[in-house]
């Protein structure tokens, strides 16, 4: 945790992994803490991962985005929700989505925190998660 908000958190029930991504963080910060927030014996593999994006965001490279996915691969990420309201973000999301299609990782976009959350439940509602 950092002065402000969170930086990442879990959630007891599900193995869920929370990141906040504020604009000031550097992209070096940003990869240390996801780094971090894997590394914690908090994450559970195949659980999800929910990013709650602040509304200044400046956007990584192409390849550091493959990077976060290849670091989601090598730790077993089921789905990734980015929820913001940044159009940067959402610019990023659109990127993101089709670098998670070759990871075989589902990747979406939200501006509605209730429609993030059913989808990120949809299955386990319909019984197929742990």
């Amino acid at each position: 945790m950092n002065g402000g908000i969170m930086d990442y958190a879990f959630d007891k029930l599900t193995g869920r992994l929370i990141i906040h991504v504020d604009g000031s963080d550097s992209l070096r910060n940003r990869s240390v803490k996801y780094q971090k927030s894997f590394e914690s014996d908090r994450w559970w593999p195949g659980s999800d991962v929910l990013f709650f994006v602040s509304d200044v965001y400046s956007p990584p490279a192409l390849q550091e985005i493959d990077d976060l996915y290849k670091l989601f691969e090598r730790h077993s990420v089921r789905k990734v929700a980015i929820m913001s309201r940044d159009v940067l973000a959402e610019a990023t999301a659109d990127t993101a989505k089709r670098i998670a299609k070759m990871y075989h990782i589902p990747l979406k976009y939200f501006t509605d925190l209730q429609e993030m959350f059913d989808w990120i439940n949809d299955d386990i509602r319909m019984g197929h998660q742990v």
